[in-house]
């Protein structure tokens, strides 16, 4: 029984022997076989890849025939330095000796030209007889614009209207059967959905990038006075400028118009006009050659906790700080301190939402208000009128005036905060606020700084600030000489 035990356990240890050696074997061929399932797996999934890099093929070549080159030309300027012809002097004499020595100076005119600027920039096709739509900044000041199409064929361009209060210009060349671009829903884009930007990047005709919506609704940029933007990371660089942002229908989401850059380079954030704007503004120059807005006739801000909280307010809401004399909101019965909660049955979420949805609605047309007075909910019934730059300053220049496009709010100084900010000299008027990341903050304006001009006008009152801010071109820069601490400077301001 012993032995019979011994060769029990003799052969168990062959067996566990013999299977010590043969499962790595086994083993290694199950796990290349998951391998080999895996990949085949792998390659299967590879398809729809293969799929998403055709969408983009595709999107490219059909956006081809559609997205233009356009380069301008500004006209030289003619301009005249002053000299002085210095008389002979005797020699041993100084000229500090005095002043009577200079009576026979002699001014004399040095004519100089400064020569023409040439730009460059993208555009999209927006009907088939010729109609280009692209920034108002791209052709502004030009006095020849060419366009070049897909196949290299140039034409001379004429403007048919601009609107530089949204960065938006339609053009027009002699020429038919072209490919115009399909709209898209830009108000039904999400965050996230993949989009491909078109144009002409230092020159380079028919680039193609790619990215995603970074953030939709994006306002208080400080690069136009009505802002609704799409950011996007898709690679947006100097001469993408009017070019398309479209998804991968092929469809037109925006126009790509400016960049957030420290260096003047992409840096992954860019901004596109929305399509919706877009087409409102484009079909109105078509329609009359310029934009006409609805008008409210108020100034608005938003809401913050403390401030809805001394109203005794919760919720959503735009806050009415002054109402223009028999303007459309007087008439209609709106008062300073209401509350509007809805415009047409829409939420009112913020101020710059408020103002662009009012400047979209045809002037003269009736809208329904909802707003909130002294805890008391109210409906009221506006007829718009017609937004004028010129009357708008003129209203302003009683009060503050908030300079949203530049990112702070001034107002002209009284005596008494003269004699508190120690404001020794005439004229001007003093920040009051700076809003925070705005190009005037990176630029270094302070609150209590005095403006005393910009771009070489001198500002007296608050239309004077008004018209100036107003007139500027923020992505070719605005220049401030201001009063600080008893010292005046000049500042210079850039939109990114």
């Amino acid at each position: 029984m012993k032995q019979f035990d011994i060769r029990i356990a003799l052969l168990l240890l062959a067996t566990l022997s013999a299977g010590g050696f043969i499962y790595p074997k086994y083993a290694s061929t199950a796990a290349y076989s998951q391998l080999s399932q895996e990949s085949d797996e792998a390659f299967e999934q590879l398809q729809t890849a293969r799929n998403l890099s055709d969408a983009f093929k595709h999107v490219a070549k059909a956006l081809r025939p559609s997205v233009v080159s356009i380069s301008t030309e500004s006209k030289p300027q003619n301009v005249s330095v002053r000299g002085f012809k210095v008389p002979a002097i005797p020699f041993g004499i100084s000229p500090f000796f005095g002043d009577d020595i200079f009576r026979d100076f002699q001014s004399f005119e040095i004519p100089r030209t400064i020569p023409g600027k040439q730009g460059l920039g993208s555009g999209i096709i927006v009907e088939s007889s010729g109609h280009i739509l692209t920034n108002h900044h791209v052709i502004k000041g030009a006095e020849k614009i060419s366009v070049t199409l897909s196949d290299d064929r140039s034409y001379d361009a004429k403007v048919i209207g601009s609107d530089p209060e949204t960065d938006l210009a339609v053009l027009k060349i002699d020429a038919s059967g072209l490919q115009a671009v399909k709209w898209a829903d830009s108000d039904a884009a999400e965050v996230g959905e993949w989009v491909v930007a078109v144009g002409s990047p230092f020159g380079l005709n028919q680039t193609v990038t790619s990215g995603i919506i970074s953030a939709l609704g994006r306002d208080d940029m400080g690069i136009t006075n009505y802002e609704n933007f799409i950011q996007t990371d898709a690679a947006i660089n100097p001469g993408n400028s009017g070019g398309p942002l479209v998804n991968l229908k092929g469809e037109l989401l925006g126009i790509n118009t400016a960049i957030a850059s420290r260096n003047g380079a992409f840096n992954g954030i860019g901004f596109a006009i929305p399509s919706s704007m877009a087409n409102q503004v484009m079909t109105s120059i078509m329609d009359s050659g310029k934009v006409s807005r609805g008008y409210l006739g108020v100034m608005i801000q938003d809401l913050n906790d403390d401030l809805a909280a001394s109203f005794n307010f919760e919720g959503d809401g735009v806050l009415i700080g002054d109402v223009a004399p028999d303007g459309p909101a007087d008439k209609g019965g709106l008062l300073a301190g209401d509350i509007v909660t809805r415009l047409n049955g829409e939420p009112a979420m913020n101020s710059n939402g408020l103002r662009n949805r009012v400047a979209s609605i045809d002037p003269e047309s009736t809208v329904d208000l909802e707003i909130v007075r002294n805890g008391k909910v109210l409906n009221l019934q506006v007829q718009l009128g017609v937004r004028d730059q010129a009357q708008l300053a003129s209203w302003q220049s009683s009060g503050a005036d908030s300079g949203s496009k530049v990112g702070l709010s001034v107002e002209v100084p009284t005596p008494e905060l003269r004699d508190r900010l120690d404001i020794t000299v005439s004229g001007g008027v003093v920040v009051t606020r700076v809003d925070s990341d705005s190009m005037s903050a990176r630029a270094g304006i302070q609150q209590g700084d005095l403006i005393l001009s910009i771009n070489g006008n001198a500002i007296e009152s608050m239309s004077d600030f008004s018209t100036a801010i107003n007139e500027s071109d923020v992505s070719e820069g605005i220049r401030l000489r201001i009063h600080r601490n008893g010292a005046t400077q000049f500042v210079f301001m850039k939109s990114s």
